[in-house]
């Protein structure tokens, strides 16, 4: 469905659609891949919030780093240029509804409740 919006004929998906399809692929990674994808969009996110500053808005991120996110394997230069403001737009997404599009992971702790009374807080004081 993503595809859809390299059809220049059709208006393409809503927003909605894009981020619906970018969470489902994005899941479709291994853990680790999707945790580091996560975190580099957190960092991305958190870059763009000093844009007045560094003049580094979502879309400017987009233009950096979408080229090394999402290069295909035997693609040649003439198809990378044509994807080019494709995969800006998918990167552009990811930044801006990275609350949306990765999954929150719960940690809970599966042993018993940290004590209080650790050898650190019962320690006596040297003399």
């Amino acid at each position: 469905m993503i595809l859809w919006c390299l059809d220049r004929r059709s208006t393409g998906p809503s927003e909605r659609e894009v981020i619906a399809e970018c969470r489902r692929l994005v899941r479709c990674l291994p853990n680790a891949n999707m945790e580091v994808l996560k975190r580099l969009m957190q960092l991305l996110s958190e870059v763009s919030q000093f844009a007045s500053i560094n003049n580094m808005n979502t879309k400017n991120l987009a233009i950096v780093f979408a080229p090394n996110l999402f290069r295909g394997r035997d693609v040649s230069t003439m198809q990378s240029l044509k994807d080019t403001p494709f995969i800006m737009s998918v990167t552009k997404t990811l930044i801006e509804h990275r609350d949306e599009i990765f999954p929150v992971r719960l940690l809970f702790l599966l042993e018993s409740p940290l004590q209080l009374s650790s050898p650190l807080t019962t320690a006596t004081p040297l003399r």
